[in-house]
């Protein structure tokens, strides 16, 4: 998936932890964590070790990385009564799944299964490739709208937009059921090719818009209960 869509799932994961654990910090450290994976692999495989992995889905995309945040934030939040390092976790996992990284046991389960696998991408051509894709994807774009309105209603953007601008988590919630409904209106028109994603990725594109929907409906105020205190 690209970088738009993991931070969208990222905020709507933190809000999802805010309201359950009342706790506002949630929505930063979720996002911080659904996008962790790509700023520490992308370089670090394309660039780095081009030529012996030539991939950027290798450390941070891997369940053994997961556990051992994972672990750290239990021990943290058990000494500390501290969450942060449970929301990073949370994040992690989620883009995770988001990428499909259960398609590829090999560098999922690294290093039970062996090496990683040898990817064959140029670094030059690999970036301008995302960049395209990510200027030309309708969805990238609903997801880049509907995630400043969500920070919007948080307050982050409230340096910019002023107070009086705030959106209401619900009213961004049906606009999530809107881009349910354009993505579903694109593919039966046929011309899912515009959506850049792969068939995996506009399920997942579909069914997050879809649960982003359902969650900021029936809980959007009680959300905003916690992140406005």
């Amino acid at each position: 998936m690209l970088i738009i869509y993991h931070i969208f799932s990222g905020i709507l994961l933190g809000l999802i932890c805010a309201c359950i654990f009342k706790e506002k910090k949630a929505i930063i450290f979720c996002t911080l964590g659904s996008i962790l994976p790509d700023l520490a692999d992308k370089p670090m495989g394309h660039i780095f070790l081009a030529e012996e992995i030539g991939h950027g889905r290798i450390f941070f995309h891997t369940l053994t990385f997961f556990f051992l945040m994972f672990i750290a934030g239990l021990v943290i939040c058990r000494i500390y009564s501290d969450r942060t390092v449970l929301y990073i976790s949370a994040g992690m996992l989620l883009h995770q799944l988001a990428d499909s990284m259960f398609y590829n046991l090999q560098d999922w389960l690294w290093p039970l299964l062996g090496n990683f696998s040898k990817g064959s991408y140029e670094p030059a051509a690999y970036f301008m490739q995302m960049i395209i894709k990510e200027l030309s994807s309708v969805t990238e774009w609903t997801f880049f709208i509907l995630s400043l309105l969500l920070l919007l209603s948080a307050g982050y953007l409230r340096a910019f937009a002023g107070e009086r601008y705030r959106f209401r988590l619900k009213t961004t919630g049906y606009m999530a059921f809107t881009g349910f409904m354009i993505i579903t209106i694109i593919l039966a028109a046929g011309s899912g090719s515009i959506l850049v994603y792969n068939p995996d990725g506009i399920f997942y594109a579909a069914v997050t818009l879809f649960a982003a929907g359902i969650f900021l409906v029936l809980a959007g105020d009680k959300t905003e209960e916690v992140i406005r205190k």
